[in-house]
This record gives structure tokens, sequence and C-alpha cells, in this order.
């Protein structure tokens, strides 16, 4: 940014040249601060563009505040009506206490509802905690039930399987046995044939 040599005569501070600065952001607010501190309006040193420019800002904010100014006068008109309206038709003071009055008895309702859904609340928070409690112990005695019905239902198919080998092993030893029993020793020792009225036994005649 460049600025002229020159200075104001009673503040001292250098007037800015109006070719290459334009007031925007925090430059306008510190031209808005320097005008409120200012006790005269030549005090502060500003360009054509400067004060083009502040005064775009001042009537931007004279316009949002004439709004305001008139939306409170609305509701000022409007709260002026209604107490008019309330004169002509008459206040009933008595009527406003009852109202009262019951409206704190229905907040008192509410706060005792209120509480009493608290100590419900814990009372169920209580007996979820003991279901979930009791909820864990069951899985626990169904997972040591599991591993129990495993370990019976293994050692079962075990037994089954030895009882099959033993059947077995009985019934191929009862056929040897009746094999055995239909074998003659005598014939097994000697050779007997016979034919006619010879016979030889051994080799013998």
């Amino acid at each position: 940014m460049s600025t002229s040599t020159s200075a104001h005569p009673s503040t001292g501070l250098p007037f800015p040249s109006t070719n290459s600065y334009t007031p925007t952001g925090a430059a306008s607010n510190l031209l808005l601060e320097l005008l409120c501190d200012s006790t005269h309006p030549l005090e502060v040193p500003m360009c054509r563009r400067c004060s083009s420019q502040l005064s775009r800002e001042l009537t931007r904010q004279l316009g949002e505040l004439e709004a305001e100014c008139g939306v409170y006068n609305s509701a000022l008109e409007e709260l002026i009506a209604a107490k008019r309206a309330g004169g002509r038709g008459g206040f009933n003071a008595e009527e406003a206490r009852d109202q009262l009055m019951g409206l704190e008895q229905e907040e008192r309702e509410l706060v005792e509802q209120l509480t009493a859904l608290e100590t419900e609340e814990k009372a169920l928070s209580a007996e979820l905690d003991l279901k979930l409690k009791e909820r864990r112990e069951l899985a626990d005695s169904d997972e040591t039930l599991y591993r129990r019905l495993r370990d019976n239902h293994r050692a079962l198919i075990a037994g089954a399987e030895e009882q099959r080998s033993v059947k077995a092993q009985i019934k191929y030893e009862g056929d040897q046995l009746q094999r055995l029993q239909r074998i003659n020793p005598l014939d097994m020792a000697f050779f007997i044939w016979i034919d006619g009225e010879y016979g030889t036994i051994n080799g013998l005649r």
C-alpha cells in the first residue's frame, strides 16, 4: 500500500493515497473505530474511496437498525393493543390466580410422576442387571452341559464300536469252535479206507 507523505494538521496521521487503497474487511472496521473514537469528523483522515466505502457500510447498518426498530415497534403496538383489549374485557385476577395455582399443582404432580418414574427406572435397571447375570450363569451352565453331552456321546460311540468288535470276535470264535467240533481227531491221526472185505489203516491192509 502506498501512502502520501502529507499528514493531517490536527492528528498528524498520514493521508492515504486515493489511487491504490480500497478499504475492505479489517480496514473498514478500523475506519469505524476511528470515527467512533474521534470528537470531530475532520480528525479522521480518509480518502474518497474510504469515505465511499464507509458511507455504504453505515447505510447498510442503518437499514438493518431501521428494520429491527420496525420489528420492535410492531411488537410494542401488538402488546399495547393486547393490553387495551384486556382492559376493555376486564382482567380477572382471581381467575389468573386460580390458573397459576392449577399450573403449580400440575407441576407438583409432574414432579411426583417424574420421581416415581425414576424410582421405577432404577428398579428395572437392577432387575435387568439380575436377569443379565442369570443369563450369563445359564449360558455357562449350558456350555458345561454341552461339553458333558459331547464327551458322553463320544464315549457312547466308542463303546458301541467296541461292542460290535467284541460281537464279531465272539461270532468268529464260535464258528471256529463249531468247525473244530465237527472234526474227528481219529480221522486226522489215522487214514482208514474200507473196500468190501478189505480195509486199510495208514497203508496197512
